[in-house]
C-alpha cells in the first residue's frame, strides 16, 4: 500500500508524536534483505512498517516550568457520548471538527465526541485504544474510560492470541503490553515482528541483532542474527548469519541447517524450502535436514504456499507450480505467480501485466482483467470480496465472479475484515470508510499503524 500523507499525522506532529504508515495488501515476502520474494503486486504493494517517532515536547523548555510539580489531573472528556445516541449499531473512528477523533456510525453520525488525538477500532472485548492528550487509554462503546489514559506510547498494535500487544514507548523502543496496559515485556527492542503461533516473537536488540523472545519476556534465542523470521510449521525458522548467509534454527536456537545459502525461503507444508547455495545461480529444494533433494534449477522462488505446491520460475524466468519432486504440474508459462492462499487460490500475472486468480488445477477462477487483484483472503481467512485495480488506474472492490461491487473510482482501496472498504479519493490525504453498497462514507479517523503495527514486519 502506498503511504498517503494523513492529516492525522499533522495533528500528532504538532503534539510531538510521529506515527508511521502500515503495510500493504500483498502477502509479506519471505525473502530477507537481498532475497526478496519479488512481489507480484504493483507500486501499491508491500510497504514495510518501520519504527520511529519522537516523544512529547520537553516540559522544561518552558522557563517557568517546575520539574518537581505534580502533573495536573487529566480533564475527563465527559460527556463523551452525544445525548440520545446509544445502541445505534457499529461505530467507527472518525475525524471531527478541529482535527480530533471520535466515533461515528457508517452513515457519519457522530456518537462519541471527537476529543482524541488518535482512535482505534473497537476490539472484540468491546474496548478501543485511544490517545487522549498524548496518553493512551481504553474506552467502552459509550466513551467511558475502561483504562485511564496514562500510557505514554507512540503506538499500540492489535492483540495476539497470547493476549499481548506490541507497543512503542516514547523513546521509540518496542515491547509488549497486556490488555490492562501493563508492560509484560519491557520496551527494549528496536523492532519486533509480533508473536507467531509457536509463541515466539522475532525481536531486534539495540545492536540491530535479531533473536526471539517468549511471551514472558525471556530471550528464548539470543540475538545474533542479521535477520530472523517466524517459525514455519515444520518447526524451523529462517535466519541470516553475521556472515550474510542463510540457515535455519529450531525453537531452542540450535542450528538445524548451517548457514550456507545466499538466498532462501521458509519451509512450506510439504517440508521443503527453496534455497540457493553459495556459488550457485539457481534455487534448489532442501528438506528439513538441509539436504538438497531437488537440484538447483529454478531462477526464482516465492514463499511457501498453503498447499504442497511451490511457485517457482524455470531457467528462462517463466513461473509455474512444482510438486515436491520439483516437477512442474502447472506451467511454467506465467510472467509471475504468487503462493496459494488459505482459500486454495493463487494470483498470476500475464505478459501484458494483467492479473487473475487460478486454482491448483490451473483453472482461471478469475479472468485476468485487472492490473492488480487481491486473493479473497483477509488475515488468512477466505472472504467473498477483495480489492482490485482496474486497467484505467483506479481501485474498487469485486466479488468472486469478478463483478465490481464498489466501482473502480478511487485512488486506492482495501477490503477490511469488518466488511467495510478503506478508500482514498484521487490520492488526496483524506481517507474514508465505504460500505459495500458504495453509499455511506465516513472519514477514516485513525492512524492505521496503530491497528496494524505488528502485522507483516
Amino acid at each position: 500500500m502506498a503511504r498517503p500523507a494523513n492529516i492525522f499525522l499533522i495533528v500528532l506532529a504538532l503534539a510531538g508524536l510521529f506515527l508511521l504508515a502500515p503495510v500493504g495488501l500483498w502477502a509479506q515476502s519471505d525473502g530477507l534483505n537481498g532475497s526478496s520474494e519479488d512481489s507480484l503486486g504493483d507500486s501499491q504493494g508491500d510497504a514495510q512498517n518501520e519504527p520511529g517517532g519522537a516523544g512529547a515536547p520537553d516540559e522544561l523548555d518552558e522557563p517557568d516550568a517546575d520539574p518537581f510539580a505534580a502533573p495536573p489531573p487529566l480533564p475527563a472528556p465527559t460527556p463523551i457520548v452525544t445525548p440520545g445516541l446509544r445502541d445505534v449499531g457499529p461505530i467507527y473512528p472518525t475525524m471531527g471538527e478541529g482535527g480530533l477523533y471520535g466515533y461515528a456510525t457508517a452513515a457519519g453520525l457522530m456518537v462519541i465526541k471527537p476529543v482524541f488525538l488518535a482512535a482505534n477500532p473497537f476490539r472484540a472485548d468491546g474496548t478501543a485504544w485511544v490517545n487522549f492528550e498524548n496518553a493512551f487509554g481504553q474506552i467502552d462503546a459509550e466513551g467511558r474510560w475502561v483504562k485511564e489514559p496514562t500510557l505514554k506510547l507512540l503506538r499500540v498494535s492489535g492483540f495476539f492470541s497470547n493476549g499481548l500487544a506490541e507497543a512503542q514507548a516514547e523513546d521509540g523502543t518496542f515491547g509488549f503490553i497486556d490488555a490492562e496496559g501493563r508492560w509484560v515485556i519491557e520496551p527494549a527492542f528496536k523492532r519486533t515482528r509480533g508473536f507467531g503461533p509457536e509463541g515466539l516473537a522475532p525481536v531486534m536488540d539495540a545492536d540491530s541483532n535479531w533473536g526471539y523472545v517468549d511471551s514472558k519476556g525471556v530471550m528464548a534465542i539470543e540475538p545474533k542474527w542479521q535477520e530472523a523470521r517466524h517459525f514455519a510449521p515444520g518447526g524451523l525458522a529462517l535466519v541470516k548469519s553475521p556472515e550474510g548467509l542463510y540457515g535455519f534454527v529450531d525453537r531452542e536456537g540450535r542450528l538445524a541447517i548451517e548457514p550456507q545459502f545466499v538466498e532462501a525461503r521458509s519451509f512450506g507444508p510439504n517440508g521443503l524450502a527453496a534455497a540457493k547455495p553459495v556459488g550457485q545461480e539457481f534455487f534448489g529444494l532442501i528438506d528439513l535436514n538441509g539436504d538438497m533433494v531437488v537440484k538447483p534449477s529454478f531462477s526464482r522462488a516465492a514463499g511457501p504456499s498453503a498447499n504442497h505446491l511451490m511457485a517457482l520460475a524455470d531457467e528462462e524466468g517463466l513461473w509455474g507450480f512444482a510438486d515436491s519432486g520439483g516437477n512442474f504440474v502447472i506451467g511454467p508459462k506465467y510472467r509471475r505467480l504468487g503462493a496459494f492462499g488459505a482459500n486454495g487460490l493463487a494470483r498470476f500475472r500475464l505478459d501484458d501485466g494483467s492479473m487473475g486468480l487460478l486454482n491448483e488445477f490451473d483453472q482461471w477462477v478469475l479472468e485476468p482483467w485487472f492490473a492488480f487483484v487481491g486473493d479473497f483472503t483477509v488475515r488468512d481467512k477466505p472472504t467473498e470480496y477483495t480489492h482490485a485495480h482496474s486497467r484505467d488506474g483506479l481501485w474498487g472492490v469485486i466479488n468472486q465472479s469478478g463483478e465490481w461491487v464498489v466501482p473502480p473510482e478511487y485512488g486506492f482501496c482495501a477490503y477490511r475484515p469488518d466488511g467495510l472498504v478503506e478508500v482514498n479519493v484521487d490520492h488526496a490525504p483524506i481517507w474514508g470508510y465505504l460500505t459495500l453498497d458504495g453509499q455511506a462514507r465516513v472519514p477514516l479517523g485513525y492512524d492505521q499503524s496503530l491497528e496494524k503495527g505488528a502485522q507483516n514486519r
